[in-house]
């Protein structure tokens, strides 16, 4: 079986994106994993540092109300 220049074309063409796919298949989900993980622990240590900031300016930082901050984090960190 002999095929035309285009016919070859378009073979390496679907290889080559199903290699690409199958590729993307495989290495995709650690790393979205690896970086909803990394999302998720950049916005938590906002809210905190934004929470603990109005604390602060309103004079209400003490050890018990961040010893309730911490139960309600890890609480929410269980959770999800």
């Amino acid at each position: 079986m002999q095929l035309t220049d285009p016919q070859r074309f378009t073979l390496v063409s679907v290889i080559i994106v199903a290699t690409v796919m199958i590729a993307t298949g495989f290495a995709a989900p650690g790393f979205l994993r690896s970086a909803m993980t990394q999302r998720e622990t950049d916005v938590m240590q906002d809210v905190i540092t934004i929470i603990t900031h109005d604390e602060e300016v309103e004079n209400n930082l003490s050890a018990s109300w961040l010893s309730g901050l911490a139960r309600v984090i890890i609480q929410v960190s269980a959770a999800t």
